[in-house]
């Protein structure tokens, strides 16, 4: 719900950034990026709370483990095998990529939790609609042509 509260002033903020980085003008493809940065912004902000409760949850399940009394012994005597670096790189590619995947759905994952879900995206909504008309397209009203006060030319 916190999160979803700092969603309005993101899109304030990426709206105004995008509209003074386009020197003032706006449009369709202005407000298409505002909205694609707010999301992301914002559903990106649910990472590091997911990677706090996945941590926090395997240190419990560990404590639960350790606490009943059957910690296990391995076959080889308790030595450690040493895996190869090769695969590391790989691996941390595709950790990454997964944590994009959850972040870039974690608000809507946020709708299990009730109505505090349903309000934390609304919240976002209004937060992607400032960045939506922030960057809209001025409305400039052209006037003319006058004629000139010293005859024609």
């Amino acid at each position: 719900m916190e999160i979803g509260l700092i969603a309005i002033l993101v899109g304030v903020m990426v709206g105004k950034a995008i509209r003074r980085a386009s020197g003032g003008f706006g449009g369709r493809q202005q407000q298409i990026l505002a909205v694609i940065l707010t999301y992301f912004s914002i559903a990106t902000s649910y990472i590091p709370v997911i990677i706090w409760e996945v941590a926090h949850k395997s240190k419990i399940e560990t404590s639960q483990t350790a606490t009943s009394g059957g910690a296990a012994q391995t076959s080889n005597g308790g030595a450690s095998q040493v895996q190869p670096d090769s695969g590391r790189s790989r691996d941390a590619g595709k950790a990454i990529l997964y944590l994009l995947a959850i972040g870039a759905v974690a608000p809507f994952l946020a709708l299990t939790s009730g109505v505090s879900g349903i309000i934390s995206l609304f919240i976002i909504f209004i937060g992607l609609r400032q960045a939506w008309t922030l960057t809209g397209r001025s409305e400039i009203l052209v006037m003319g042509p006058y004629q000139t006060a010293g005859g024609s030319a």
